[in-house]
């Protein structure tokens, strides 16, 4: 049941601590810059980001190129990703339950996963998940 299980325990404490602890929605996009659909869903999550519809929601991407930082920087100021993009890895996709990419986990207010979207989501089913989360109760 995704709307009671806990989230994984994340290592970055920027991420721990500015995002989960906000008390706001979080989506949680993970890519790699492999992924041709991955590519594909950097517009819809910059075009959110921007709106209305994505203030008071975090948004954070997590790269799982074992390529790290060499890989990822590059890519991100190519696709001009404009979120804050984190390194992780396969392991970490696989715990939120994503069984391949792109993945986009939406937590709602209380810090549990309210829903998993696999593959890219459009516009409309993003705000969906959104609203839907957010009305989610403690």
């Amino acid at each position: 049941n995704p709307q009671s299980s806990p989230l994984p325990y994340v290592t970055d404490q920027t991420f721990e601590k500015e995002i989960i602890q906000t008390e706001l929605p979080v989506l949680i996009e993970f890519s790699a810059t492999w992924c041709a659909p991955c590519k594909q869903q950097i517009p819809v999550l910059n075009a959110f980001h921007a709106s209305p519809a994505g203030r008071d929601v975090a948004l954070l991407g997590i790269a799982v190129d074992v390529g790290g930082r060499e890989v990822v920087a590059p890519f991100a100021a190519e696709h001009d990703i404009q979120y804050p993009v984190l390194l992780g890895d396969e392991s970490l996709a696989f715990d939120y339950g994503a069984p391949g990419f792109p993945a986009l986990a939406v937590v709602d207010p209380h810090g549990r996963i309210d829903s998993l979207h696999l593959g890219v989501i459009g516009r409309p089913a993003l705000e969906a998940a959104v609203a839907d989360a957010r009305q989610r109760e403690p």
